[in-house]
């Protein structure tokens, strides 16, 4: 067996070659099976000639390493995922809505409406925590003016299953073991009418059998939408939204019926993005795919049905579609109820009436309490006293309507703090 060390992936064992050699099917330490360029790792002996120095104490207890973990993510604004329960404060009439909403709501869209800095990607990262453990498939993808922009739906498709998660037997994994369960179920045959899932367990289970048949990396790049492989193709049009739709209506209707989840979630961050675009036609192509991910997720029967127009719009939905196959285009729905929910993080300018969480500014006393929490990891980090005097000074000169500054510049005065143990506050932070 050939060990290998590959500069971003990790370790990882060789499981096959190809192109005589040029390229290796290699087995990652992480679990993950990926093609690279032989050129691109360095072969290991399996028994190092040296043996590592190993510190005879840790520098760093378990606790003070979580407490700089956290700290450290904190320093940029943001909640490190594994603690997002332990900074979530003054939201529980929010929280309360999500999970009703995740629980019993027939409405399959939720939208959280603030102003910038008000929470709004923190709450979307608690929901993200809380539907793993909930026992929901999740991706949650942050939508920017260019990097997977809504009216590029392939790109936005592609950071979905990127992020993709879902819970097995206590355990979190990846899109691909997903597909492979499902493929490898006593029913995945009732996939057999939705042509994308059809050929693609067509694929993997023939992949690798012979010489002509196709390597299975080359099946994940097609379904994952890198590159068009096979047919049917994947594509990379902003009129594509109908595709990408019925796709991820696959996999959520799989979630539930194949696996035994109770669906799939999909999180939108920063989606007041679709409004900021350069020309027309790419707000109407990125407001196309969200009313479809919308109509999707409530199971619009009209989805599966209605009428197109020869301009490929829809009667009843007035969707767009992507003219393939030209006599018929796919829909927008293979088959409902979806098991779908989506949520969108927007700005007060884009308006959704029927099912809506309004983030307003956490009040003070909140905010005295997060500080607090701050101030403590804090201490256990660097191992310093912080007096309730200096906190309640420090509390009086940091910026309160903006928590994402807040946060940041908590950690930033504390720093300061700690680096100039004889100034005050006030001359620190003048």
């Amino acid at each position: 067996m050939q060990l290998v060390e590959h500069k971003v992936y990790g370790k990882g064992k060789v499981i096959k070659k190809r192109y005589g050699g040029f390229e290796l099917y290699i087995e990652f330490e992480d679990g993950i099976l990926r093609w690279v360029r032989r050129d691109e790792v360095r072969f290991l002996v399996e028994k190092p000639l040296i043996t590592k120095y190993k510190p005879s104490r840790l520098i760093l207890s378990e606790e003070q390493f979580m407490a700089r973990e956290i700290i450290e993510a904190l320093r940029l604004g943001i909640v490190p995922q594994g603690y997002v329960e332990k900074f979530t404060f003054g939201r529980s009439k929010e929280l309360k809505q999500i999970k009703d909403w995740l629980n019993e709501s027939s409405e399959g869209t939720l939208v959280v409406i603030g102003e910038y800095g008000s929470g709004k990607s923190h709450l979307l990262e608690y929901m993200y925590s809380m539907a793993l453990k909930d026992n929901w498939a999740v991706s949650i993808v942050e939508i920017g003016r260019n990097e997977n922009p809504f009216h590029k739906p392939y790109q936005v498709y592609q950071q979905i299953v990127k992020n993709f998660k879902f819970p097995w037997n206590g355990k979190i994994y990846d899109f691909r073991h997903f597909i492979r369960r499902i493929v490898n179920d006593k029913k995945s045959p009732l996939l057999e009418s939705h042509i994308y899932f059809r050929r693609l367990i067509q694929l993997l289970k023939t992949s690798g059998w012979s010489y002509y048949s196709p390597d299975e990396e080359l099946v994940w790049e097609w379904f994952e939408g890198e590159y068009d492989w096979f047919k049917p193709r994947l594509y990379k049009v902003g009129t594509a939204a109908n595709i990408y739709c019925y796709i991820l209506n696959g996999i959520s209707w799989s979630s539930r019926e194949i696996l035994g989840l109770k669906g799939l979630l999909l999180l939108f961050d920063e989606s007041e993005n679709i409004s900021e675009v350069d020309y027309k036609y790419q707000f109407e192509k990125g407001r196309n795919f969200v009313m479809g991910l919308i109509l999707l997720s409530n199971n619009i029967q009209s989805l599966l049905e209605e009428q197109i127009n020869d301009e490929l719009i829809g009667f009843e939905t007035n969707l767009r579609y992507c003219g393939y196959p030209s006599n018929n285009p796919i829909r927008f729905a293979w088959k409902l109820p979806s098991h779908l929910k989506v949520v969108f993080a927007f700005t007060p300018d884009w308006k959704y009436e029927r099912n809506m969480i309004h983030l307003e500014m956490l009040k003070e006393d909140i905010l005295e309490i997060m500080l607090e929490k701050i101030i403590t990891f804090y201490k256990d980090a660097y191992n310093i006293n912080i007096d309730k005097t200096i906190s309640k000074k420090l509390f009086s000169k940091l910026p309160k309507d903006n928590i994402r500054l807040f946060i940041k510049g908590s950690v930033e005065a504390l720093d300061l703090i700690r680096f100039h143990p004889n100034k005050s506050v006030e001359e620190l932070l003048k």
